[in-house]
């Protein structure tokens, strides 16, 4: 059996990415982007939403604050699924705050984190005739391969519903009278 090696030098520029658009790319990058900024967004809000919880007695409220520093520490390493669990019971533990279809909130946010996942890890196949691609991933629980085909158009919509999770995010604290953290914005400082 006679063994090869790839020849390097022959590779085709921009390999193994020179069969999409750049356009495709370009709308990839900003939409994994997006996710990053989303994942920001959580983590202000886990701040913002356990920094104000009011509390019936001076020794529970001493209680939270000792352990709130583990919460702050948490917020800040973790992965997106868990920013979301995060978020969901920093909202529903906070006695001020009322999101009206919080379910729906939620399940928009895990699908954005399933999406954001495929996109992230997926190997994109060459593209049809459309220029659509299959950007192959498994899934490791259900043992699922993605079976959407996308484009730029796609990546597009994908990333400006993103943002609008993003917005969303920022208003369950805003509308509770509060600066969102980092921000110049109306409302009272959290900090």
């Amino acid at each position: 059996m006679q063994g090869h090696v790839i020849d390097l030098e022959q590779l085709v520029a921009n390999y193994p990415t020179h069969r999409h658009d750049a356009q495709l790319w370009e709308w990839l990058g900003r939409t994994v982007a997006t996710f990053g900024f989303l994942e920001e967004v959580l983590r202000k809000a886990v701040f913002a939403l356990t920094g104000t919880r009011r509390y019936e007695t001076d020794e529970l409220a001493k209680d939270a604050y000792k352990s709130w520093l583990g919460t702050i520490e948490r917020a800040l390493t973790a992965e997106l699924g868990s920013l979301i669990q995060m978020f969901d019971k920093s909202v529903r533990d906070h006695p001020d705050c009322h999101v009206d279809d919080f379910e729906e909130l939620i399940e928009d946010l895990t699908k954005a984190k399933e999406l954001r996942n495929l996109l992230c890890h997926a190997s994109w196949q060459t593209p049809n005739d459309e220029g659509k691609a299959l950007p192959f991933f498994v899934r490791k629980k259900d043992k699922l391969a993605n079976q959407t085909v996308m484009d730029a158009d796609y990546l597009q919509q994908v990333q400006r519903g993103t943002a609008e999770l993003s917005g969303v995010v920022v208003s369950v604290v805003t509308s509770m009278g509060w600066q969102f953290p980092g921000s110049n914005g109306h409302g009272k400082p959290v900090w």
